[in-house]
């Protein structure tokens, strides 16, 4: 890193973080302090250091913003499939596409099944009710990743309830703010590199936001 510019004060700190810190993993975050693979001059490793533990901080701020976001949204699903029945989630007929619900119904046994020996709730209900999972409890061994798949799958009028109900937006908005966060949850659950980063979906926003710019817009969105 000496050798391509960088000003390091204090080799001694600078190899002690190289060894709790994989290079490759804090060479993400020289990106944007290099030009032709040369650092800006008056760039420091301290300057880097610090591009690296605001993201570390960003990551738990999200983590904690988009658990909520999670909970709540596993209620909102529950409580409008539990008026369909009991096992309304088991029903094709709730949803959309019916390749993607039987993948959806595929996804949830395996994870029932992963989950059985260290989970008593579940172990409890392949005991006493033969494995038939009511929504509520099936909900808890989601991903987000499934939640976000199984809103896009519900039929429209139900996506337009949950949408207008809590959030006062059309479905299509929520659709793609679940996609979006559940990549970003995805990231920071593998601590992965937020800072700087192009999102794999980028989240809708609405006419006003854009009226920004589009750069500033997605800037806004991707950081």
């Amino acid at each position: 890193m000496k050798l391509r510019n960088l000003e390091v004060d204090n080799s001694k700190f600078a190899e002690e973080t190289l060894k709790r810190i994989n290079y490759y993993r804090l060479s993400a975050y020289m990106l944007t302090l290099k030009e032709d693979n040369e650092f800006i001059e008056g760039t420091t490793f301290n300057q880097l250091l610090a591009i690296y533990e605001v993201d570390r901080k960003l990551r738990h701020l999200l983590m904690e913003a988009l658990e909520t976001i999670e909970i709540a949204f596993r209620t909102h699903i529950t409580y409008l499939i539990a008026h369909n029945g009991t096992l309304g989630y088991e029903n094709k007929g709730n949803f959309l596409d019916e390749t993607w619900h039987d993948e959806f119904l595929n996804e949830l046994e395996k994870s029932f099944a992963i989950r059985r020996k260290g989970g008593l709730f579940i172990e409890h209900h392949y005991r006493k009710y033969a494995g038939k999972f009511p929504i509520w409890v099936a909900i808890e061994v989601t991903s987000f990743g499934t939640l976000s798949k199984l809103y896009k799958n519900l039929r429209e009028e139900d996506k337009k309830e949950i949408a207008k109900t809590y959030y006062t937006v059309p479905y299509t908005y929520v659709e793609s703010w679940l996609r979006t966060l559940s990549n970003v949850r995805n990231v920071c659950a593998h601590f992965g590199r937020i800072y700087n980063k192009n999102l794999t979906f980028r989240p809708a926003l609405f006419k006003n936001e854009k009226m920004y710019g589009h750069s500033d817009a997605l800037e806004f969105a991707e950081y």
